[in-house]
């Protein structure tokens, strides 16, 4: 994998109002990028910025968006002499909520050494904890919002490698977007199987950080394609 120093990391917002067509631009400048094979369309719910089943229902975005997407990342950055990353801006209240997360996650995320279970403390600390995984209690139980979690777990992902720090669960330096990628997937697959309940999910997770941290998990990261 190529490195990118700050300098050649460029992130541009696209802002307007409702209706002005930023999806639209987004879809062109992806296209142009090489990071998707055609545009797509708001009437088909093809567009890569709006790909949660309510956006693509309303024909309107609500969440906050980050372009290009993880699983496009090996590609974009194979071809990209100068990548950049544009946070699109949507019309919801979802989008403020978003910011409150990066506010407060970014500088969690400076000061970590960026272990597993370094980053399971900073999704799952006490005083951010609310804002990170939208919380509700019912029966005693504390639930976590899905959308809320996935938000939270992309921009962790972002983080990491759009500032190329050096997180320590990666063992396969040569392949960064594919590990995380893993990660990411893994992290996705106990979220669902924890019901969206915190304990269970916090439970989970600190038991998958030992597994990704064993010998043999080590060894099979070392050998990805």
């Amino acid at each position: 994998m190529n490195l990118y120093h700050s300098n050649n990391i460029g992130n541009v917002a696209v802002l307007g109002h409702l209706g002005s067509g930023k999806t639209s631009v987004i879809e062109a400048m992806a296209k142009r990028a090489g990071i998707s094979q055609q545009i797509g369309t708001i009437s088909q719910g093809t567009t890569i910025s709006d790909y949660d089943v309510e956006e693509i229902k309303r024909q309107s975005s609500i969440n906050l968006s980050l372009i290009p997407d993880i699983d496009d990342l090996p590609r974009t950055l194979a071809k990209q002499p100068f990548l950049r990353s544009v946070l699109f801006n949507a019309n919801s209240p979802d989008f403020y909520n978003n910011l409150k997360v990066i506010s407060a996650l970014t500088p969690m995320l400076v000061e970590s050494d960026l272990g597993i279970e370094s980053i399971i403390n900073i999704w799952f600390n006490p005083t951010t904890t609310d804002t990170f995984l939208g919380l509700n209690e019912y029966d005693g139980i504390a639930w976590f919002n899905k959308e809320s979690f996935e938000t939270l777990l992309d921009l962790t992902i972002s983080y990491i490698l759009f500032t190329n720090s050096p997180a320590l669960f990666i063992f396969n330096k040569d392949d960064y977007p594919a590990q995380l990628a893993m990660f990411r997937s893994e992290v996705l697959d106990r979220m669902k199987k924890s019901n969206y309940q915190v304990k269970i999910f916090h439970s989970a997770l600190m038991r998958f950080g030992k597994e990704w941290n064993s010998p043999k998990a080590k060894s099979k990261s070392s050998n990805l394609p």
